[in-house]
């Protein structure tokens, strides 16, 4: 990738189309003698267009050392296998694949020769491989060839083989990704005419390479987002024509007045309609409009949240509904195993230990897995390795044997190989491992499942089978169900590629019920507590149990715990309480077109009760009615049982209804959700940084007293302070404990009393001078700054730490992120629809004074323009830096530009502006000779009452048009809080009271402005201006009292 000149970039920019408009915009001014204003506005272009396209070098430098460089690969060119750089791979090459590193002269010092180059189908053997640098997790996955579905005469259809059996997941290796392991296997048929490779790698076929990778695609998504970070859409644009309609009508209004006096200048009058118009979008709208995105991407940045498209952040100020997937999002990845249940017995609740297990129930616990060895270390699956564990069977590293303990072959136990595996996959719910038996002749294939999709392949099912696993899942248990059988001794592992997998699952034998208990993240309760009573619908989409996912949504708060559930089936079946369905339901397939109306007795039931999804309903009733699954979708609370494609149509549906709606899941299962959905989270969580601050946690914990230091910490000068920490790895380290922010403490016991008792009797200020003064304080200071150097090796954000799964990104061990998400995502918002209020009435009443006040030969000065467009673009800048606040609010700001809050209050305000304006108009045209030559349109500037007057009025109306319309609490930082903001209005209001009340003449004098006609005049145009500003804060304030008193009632 080349990095293009700074000049080359620059020019590009500014011959795009809008940048010409500026331009030609702020070029009109100087034709109308504005020189000094106009070199201002144009300066302010240039600067900052050019500090645009130096971060755009910055990030394309940044990407490009994130992307791999070339290595050599062996290719299959000419029936003969050739070593070429990476670079030289097309689409149609047949590559070799190894986890050892090719040597070369060229590349002796180069270690990146053990990643895939580019996105290849695997046509043979098979290949563990680490897709972190992609999905951001290091959880290895396995790839199998794919030779199997293909002939020789057939291998350059691979690819559309694969995508007829939606098999690219399994078979496809990504470019970027890490090959930790592989096994070759040569005696397919598809490759009998091709040769063995030199490194002995596996086969693969070149699907894409460069950009169009997986990494490339996400590398160009990051490289081209600051393009789309303006929160610009349709919406948007008609907002600005509606404010072109009136900038036009004033045009025509003042070009058919001007027209009617032959002593007008014919092409200024056509100049200054030209400027009227142009005048609807202010030069520096779009700069305002990105920087108040990239204001909130850089400080997701900070918190460990990435983000590759930046433009979907103010899509989080408007969502509605949050989605969740459960395994591994509420609950924790750290799963507990509780034992095993059988049915031989009529009691549900007995539970057997690992010790009294029957040998074909721990064969399964052991061998049925995807677990590798890398590096000395057992990695893959934590549900595996947790069963593993509990097995008691040891992990051969070299061949991959099982095999069982010293107590269990005196019973008869006998180690076991595999050789064949049918990986998990979300559509069959189950997963199997075909095994050798030590000194046996035939093989046995060992499965592990959903307990109703092994219902269906066992060759005889136990009498208690179903109520045994219902009673466990109705206790939030996760259930896998166990079961075996032994192959013929004709079936050799070489034919298991062509037997079909329905013949090696089927007439298995029963062995018991694997149960895991799964934890709630310690965040997840208190932040679904949080969405709750901030008026979010928070609903569970999961491919688990029905049955786990309600006790789950109770556990969290999500489902009450008195509540009555009904599972929505194709035939209805109850969960708890009244088996009732709506009787509609059936009816909607037959009528489609009236799905609306015949779902509205849902309603009703859906007030009573809390519906639960299954993948039947949404299958056979709903899926194939799209109409029917967006009038649902409000009412159902847990969607289960789904499908990574059914996930997605449910989202999509979701969307079809006009709600905006967040997806928070992993970076793998959750692909289809999480790109359907306006507001996609993949939340990665990283178990090693998890320990390692839970150990320095309670290494510290010994040195304070809790009461003591929570007393301390509750301080909201305090919380400030760790707030401020500049880096993701100290953030991380005041993570959320048990739900409530808790900073890990430090080890100044001395003075810990005293500054208690400072925070529970001092000012904030006092705490903060009282906990600097503290002997202990640089202990402090020094183990913060260890702590940061010694996370941030392990925290670093680099390319792994987005995912192609999502939008955003979070290295998080909760879901606690999606709140900062939330907040960022309201203030951005807001901050963008505050700018259009602020530009629609900027631009109505500058139609006002650009078209009645200029035939009144109403001018301002070059000067006093330049001045005012310093004050306004700085204003500005503050605006768009406003962060939000530490909490949500019940209240949720308005989701369109166009509701009838913002047009309400454009209108009063305007008509408040207008009123005031003509009022102070009539009282200064006795103090002036209209029709004068000194007050023609077309006359030189020439310092007035009347121009002094507008100025003045100008700069009051548009301090009092942020003032009003910066939204503040609850939604961002109130005035106040946002300090340059505050004090750029103190100097603003300081500079026009000091120029109305005339207290430095010489300053009136250099600004333009003439004295007043009298202090009676002075006065009267000060109250004027100052109930401007009140008026327009009351009707402001108004429509936001019947808007949060109409949402309250909502």
């Amino acid at each position: 990738m080349e990095i293009p000149s700074f000049w080359s970039l620059f020019f590009e920019h500014a011959t795009a189309p809008f940048f010409v408009f500026q331009v030609f915009s702020v070029l009109l001014w100087c034709i109308d003698d504005y020189v000094g204003y106009t070199l201002f506005t144009l300066g302010m272009l240039v600067i900052m267009e050019s500090l645009q396209v130096k971060q755009q070098i910055l990030s394309m430098k940044s990407l490009r050392d994130m992307r791999t460089e070339s290595f050599p690969v062996l290719v299959y060119r000419n029936k003969v296998w050739k070593r070429i750089s990476s670079r030289q791979l097309v689409p149609g090459d047949l590559i070799s694949l190894s986890s050892q590193r090719i040597h070369d002269s060229l590349w002796e010092n180069d270690d990146s020769s053990v990643v895939a180059p580019c996105d290849c189908l695997l046509l043979n053997g098979s290949c563990v491989v680490n897709e972190a640098v992609l999905t951001g997790e290091s959880v290895p996955k396995s790839k199998i060839g794919i030779s199997a579905m293909v002939t020789a005469e057939t291998r350059h259809q691979c690819l559309a083989i694969a995508e007829e059996h939606n098999l690219h997941r399994r078979h496809m290796v990504y470019g970027g990704t890490k090959i930790i392991l592989h096994k070759a296997d040569y005696s397919e048929s598809s490759l009998k005419d091709v040769s063995k490779p030199a490194n002995q790698g596996c086969i693969a076929y070149v699907i894409r390479t460069g950009f169009y990778t997986s990494q490339g695609d996400m590398l160009r998504n990051m490289m081209y987002s600051s393009a789309r970070t303006s929160a610009n859409n349709r919406e948007s644009f008609i907002f600005i024509f509606i404010l072109l309609i009136f900038a036009i009508l004033s045009a025509l209004y003042v070009y058919r007045t001007g027209s009617r006096d032959p002593k007008r200048n014919h092409w200024k009058l056509i100049l200054h309609c030209i400027m009227i118009i142009t005048n609807v979008v202010p030069p520096e709208l779009p700069l305002e409009l990105s920087y108040a995105v990239n204001n909130s991407l850089i400080n997701l940045s900070k918190k460990g949240i990435f983000c590759t498209e930046p433009f979907r952040i103010p899509f989080a100020g408007r969502v509605r509904t949050c989605y969740f997937d459960k395994t591994g999002t509420l609950t924790s990845d750290k799963l507990v195993l509780l034992g095993v249940a059988s049915c031989e017995s009529p009691d549900e609740g007995v539970l057997h230990s690992v010790g009294q297990l029957p040998i074909d129930a721990t064969s399964v616990m052991a061998a049925c897995q995807e677990l590798v060895w890398v590096n000395g270390k057992l990695l893959g699956n934590q549900m595996e390795l947790t069963a593993l564990e509990h097995s008691g069977w040891d992990f051969a590293a070299a061949s991959g044997t099982l095999s069982p303990p010293k107590w269990m072959r005196s019973k008869g136990a006998r180690s076991l190989t595999p050789v064949f595996r049918y990986g998990f996959e979300s559509a069959n719910r189950r997963m199997a491992v075909v095994c050798k038996v030590e000194s046996a002749r035939g093989l046995r294939v060992l499965v592990k499942g959903a307990p109703e999709m092994l219902r269906g392949l066992l060759r005889e099912v136990p009498a208690h089978y179903e109520s045994v696993y219902k009673h466990h899942t109705l206790q939030g248990k996760r259930v896998l169900a166990m079961a075996w059988k032994d192959l013929p001794e004709s079936v050799s592992p070489h034919d298991l590629k062509t037997l079909p997998r329905s013949a090696v699952e089927s007439n298995l034998t029963f062995c018991g019920f694997l149960l895991f208990d799964c934890p709630l993240k310690s965040s997840t309760r208190s932040t679904v507590q949080s969405l709750i009573d901030n008026r979010y619908r928070v609903k569970i989409i999961t491919g688990d149990n029905p049955y786990t996912a309600c006790e789950i949504a109770k556990q969290c708060g999500i489902i009450p715990a008195s509540s009555e559930v009904l599972v929505l089936a194709s035939s209805p079946i109850a969960l708890l309480g009244e088996p009732r369905l709506p009787d509609a339901l059936p009816d909607l397939r037959r009528r489609p077109s009236r799905a609306r109306r015949a779902a509205s007795p849902v309603r009703p039931r859906a007030e009573r009760f809390l519906l639960v999804c299954s993948p039947r309903c949404a299958g056979s009733l709903l899926l194939d009615q799209p109409a029917v699954l967006e009038t649902l979708t409000p009412f159902v609370t847990i969607f289960a049982r789904m499908s990574p494609q059914q996930k997605g149509d449910t989202i999509r549906a979701t969307k079809a209804s006009g709600t905006y709606c967040l997806m928070c899941g992993d970076g793998t299962n959750d692909v289809a959700a999480l790109k359907q959905s306006h507001v996609g989270v993949s939340i990665l969580s990283n178990v090693e940084i998890e320990d390692y601050v839970a150990d320095r946690e309670a290494q510290l914990h010994e040195h304070a007293e809790k009461d003591d230091w929570d007393r301390l910490v509750a301080n909201e000068q305090f919380e400030r302070f760790v707030e401020r920490a500049p880096s993701p790895a100290l953030q991380l380290a005041y993570r959320t404990v048990g739900g409530r922010r808790m900073p890990i403490r430090s080890h100044f016991a001395s003075k810990q009393s005293a500054l208690a008792g400072a925070a529970s009797h001092s000012s904030p200020a006092s705490v903060q001078s009282e906990f600097q003064k503290s002997p202990r304080f640089l202990d402090l200071e020094d183990w913060r700054d260890q702590l940061m150097r010694e996370a941030s090796e392990n925290v670093q954000l680099k390319l792994g730490d987005a995912s192609i799964a999502s939008p955003f990104t979070c290295k998080s061990t909760g879901i606690d992120k999606v709140l900062q998400i939330l907040r960022f995502g309201r203030c951005t918002l807001v901050t963008t629809f505050q700018i259009y209020i602020i530009l629609a009435l900027n631009s109505l009443i500058g139609a006002y004074s650009m078209s009645v006040l200029y035939m009144d030969g109403v001018k301002n000065g070059d000067f006093q323009m330049t001045i005012s467009g310093v004050l306004i673009a700085g204003i500005f800048f503050f605006i768009s830096s406003s962060k939000p606040l530490r909490v949500l609010s019940p209240e949720h700001p308005p989701s369109k530009l166009f509701s009838g809050s913002i047009l309400a209050t454009i209108s009063l305000q305007f008509m408040v502006h207008f009123g005031i304006m003509y009022v102070i108009r009539k009282m200064t045209l006795p103090y002036v000779s209209l029709g004068s030559e000194e007050l023609s349109p077309d006359a030189e500037f020439v310092p007035n009452v009347l121009n002094t007057v507008v100025f003045l009025l100008d700069i009051i109306m548009q301090l009092f048009v942020f003032i009003v319309n910066y939204q503040g609490h609850p939604f961002m930082q109130s005035i106040r809080e946002n300090k340059p903001l505050f004090y750029a209005f103190c100097v603003s209001f300081s500079f026009f009271f000091v120029l109305t009340l005339e207290i430095i003449p010489p300053l009136n004098r250099w600004m333009q402005l003439v004295p007043f006609p009298s202090q009676e005049f002075k006065f009267q145009f000060l109250g004027l201006s100052l109930l401007d500003g009140l008026l327009a804060y009351l009707c402001d304030r108004a429509l936001k009292w019947i808007r949060k008193v109409v949402g309250k009632r909502e």
